[in-house]
């Protein structure tokens, strides 16, 4: 499932008033990100993705995406197995002229699809099942 959210910055938004937008998502593991800054941010733009308080994209929590006009794209492997199923874009701008849009593309599959059974496994499933949870 591919989700896409527009952040709007708007224009000499300072760090300590960022900006925020909530992203309702589905179940499963985030492989794909997305972050698309339109002609003209030069890298005056700022984004950050989180979960709650954790700072999840980029993965350095003194890091931030910007950009201008070339868009960043990388695969990674964030469980989104736990409601709530949302994460949170923040922005800023500071001393920027014009409002600005951000694009934020999140790819998500179920652990499964991206996982699928290997039927070798099988036996250790089982055992691990029923060693760990109690069940078959």
């Amino acid at each position: 499932m591919l989700f896409e959210y527009d952040l709007t910055i708007p224009a000499n938004t300072p760090a300590s008033a960022k900006v925020r937008l909530d992203m309702v998502l589905a179940r499963g593991i985030i492989h794909d990100v997305g972050v698309d800054f339109r002609a003209g941010a030069r890298h005056e733009v700022n984004v950050v993705i989180n979960r709650a308080t954790h700072q999840v994209f980029p993965a350095n929590p003194d890091g931030y995406f910007k950009g201008d006009f070339w868009p960043i794209r990388y695969s990674t492997w964030e469980p989104l197995e736990e409601s709530p199923y949302q994460l949170e874009a923040y922005g800023w701008s500071p001393g920027t002229s014009f409002n600005h849009v951000v694009t934020i593309r999140l790819n998500i599959d179920l652990r499964e699809v991206l996982e699928p059974p290997r039927p070798e496994l099988g036996f250790l499933r089982r055992l691990e099942q029923l060693i760990f949870r109690g069940r078959l």
